[in-house]
């Protein structure tokens, strides 16, 4: 029997609770397995092929999704012929989905989502995918879970990606705060040597730091350009201010 994508995991304590006994079989056996499923649910999009991918799941499980649950209830509470969503979202993947789904299923997701960013070969096109299927299912928690993991992802690479996907309207709070955090305290203090430690404020960068500031800055949308240099905390030097 084909198993849901997502199934890797760090190993668990010794000595489990009577909670953790549960939380393993209803992670393992229903959703790993998807054994004594009650509902089929064939997700679309444009990351999920012509077919779409299909995933054995439990109605009382996936109704903490209230777009699952409003899916559901105008089925009258019966998917036995199947539930079938359409995410337009293109950053939604499988996996991005799975591990969104996993978390509904048991308490693993700190550990699972870590685990599976350690090992991706593009951790921050996963985050942003969990991110996204988070806010598609609308389950705000996980959302707030994957919040710490932003500005790890974030380097002069990867922050006009963010800036980009931060822009194509996801309301939940959180992202665009990590990033001006990085851009703002990140980028700025390891560009500068030099800086105000009472305000917080940082100086302006010179030579090869420079260099990097400007090549970064260059590269993000206008707005976001324009909250790091109105932003407050650089200490332009008089002939530059304006």
């Amino acid at each position: 029997m084909e198993e849901n994508v997502g199934s890797s995991l760090p190993k668990s304590s010794p000595s489990p609770t009577h909670s953790d006994l549960i939380t393993s079989h209803l992670y393992y056996t229903g959703f790993v397995k998807g054994l004594y499923s009650d509902c089929l649910l064939r997700v679309m999009g444009p990351a999920f092929g012509d077919e779409g991918v299909v995933y054995r799941l439990h109605r009382l499980i996936i109704a903490q999704s209230p777009v699952i649950q409003e899916a559901l209830e105008q089925h009258g509470g019966n998917s036995s012929q199947g539930l079938n969503l359409t995410f337009s979202d293109p950053s939604l993947t499988p996996l991005g989905l799975s591990l969104s789904l996993a978390h509904l299923y048991s308490s693993f997701a700190p550990p699972l989502l870590t685990s599976s960013l350690s090992s991706s070969n593009s951790p921050s096109t996963l985050l942003r995918s969990v991110l996204a299927a988070s806010y598609a299912l609308g389950v705000r928690n996980l959302w707030e879970l994957c919040l710490p993991h932003v500005t790890h992802v974030l380097n002069d690479d990867t922050v006009k990606e963010w800036c980009d996907w931060c822009s194509a309207g996801y309301s939940w709070d959180g992202v665009q705060e990590s990033i001006e955090e990085w851009l703002t305290l990140g980028l700025l203090k390891e560009c500068c040597s030099h800086g105000n430690k009472e305000t917080g404020n940082v100086g302006w960068p010179h030579g090869s730091k420079m260099e990097r500031f400007v090549r970064v800055i260059a590269q993000i949308p206008f707005e976001w350009c324009k909250k790091v240099i109105e932003g407050g905390r650089l200490n332009f030097p008089s002939d530059m201010e304006r």
